[in-house]
């Protein structure tokens, strides 16, 4: 990770969340749900115009989260778990900081590369409805999107107890 990175920190309860996993639980999760997207696109009958647009975009967005995975760590106590990873400062528009000393395209890059897929994956895999979910994976993944909605609790914020950025 380079010393100019961005880096993401999310504090989980750690009754909710499965250390071993956890970094595999989101990243790969959001992968999944980029790489459905896209074969849904491919595999439509009749191309949309902006198809190739749509493709690369998910193309980034997949690489910023094997980024984020690349540079995640953890540390735990036993009751709180940090997990954190990078995303990195290459966009001039991440310069921007608002009165409050946020950095507001920094966290929209953040919502859109990264929390878009990582909850909506998650999500779905909380629900028992589909036939490929398991029970137990039932309940680690409603746990693991409860636990981040938890975190991102006012997120808002420039900083909380549970979500901060190092580097905004």
């Amino acid at each position: 990770m380079k010393t100019q990175d961005f880096l993401v920190h999310y504090v989980f309860s750690a009754e909710k969340v499965d250390v071993n996993t956890l970094a595999s639980d989101l990243f790969d999760s959001a992968i999944e749900q980029i790489e459905w997207f896209r074969e849904k696109d491919r595999n439509r009958e009749q191309k949309l115009p902006n198809s190739e647009i749509y493709q690369q975009a998910l193309d980034y967005s997949q690489k910023e989260l094997e980024y984020g995975k690349e540079t995640s760590k953890i540390v735990t106590d036993g009751e709180k778990v940090i997990f954190s990873f990078g995303i990195q400062n290459k966009r001039k528009d991440f310069e921007y900081i608002s009165e409050d000393k946020r950095r507001m395209w920094l966290r929209q890059h953040l919502d859109d590369h990264f929390l878009n897929y990582m909850r909506t994956s998650i999500l779905e895999k909380s629900f028992d409805w589909k036939e490929k979910n398991d029970k137990e994976m039932n309940l680690k993944f409603g746990k693991l999107s409860e636990a981040l909605d938890e975190v991102l609790d006012g997120a808002y914020e420039l900083k909380t107890k549970r979500f901060w950025i190092e580097g905004e």
